[in-house]
């Protein structure tokens, strides 16, 4: 994860590049809107490489921290 975007699994679902989602990061109570970049299919779901339409905050992201996405 970056300010500007993360890496996530997603399970039995498929998504195209160039999709808008909305997530939630971490304990950030706040709905982003992200757009997926990426796709790789793997066995158990597809990882997706998602871009934050506005980056994090500076004040809350952390480098090291892993944050939930759901």
């Amino acid at each position: 994860m970056s300010r500007t975007g993360l890496r996530a699994i997603v399970e039995d679902e498929h998504i195209d590049v160039g999709a808008p989602l909305v997530v939630r990061v971490g304990d950030d109570p706040v709905q982003r809107a992200v757009r997926v970049v990426w796709t790789s299919p793997e066995p158990d779901g597809t990882i997706v490489g998602l871009e934050f339409f506005e980056p994090l905050p500076e004040s809350g992201y952390r480098l090291g921290q892993l944050p939930a996405v759901s």
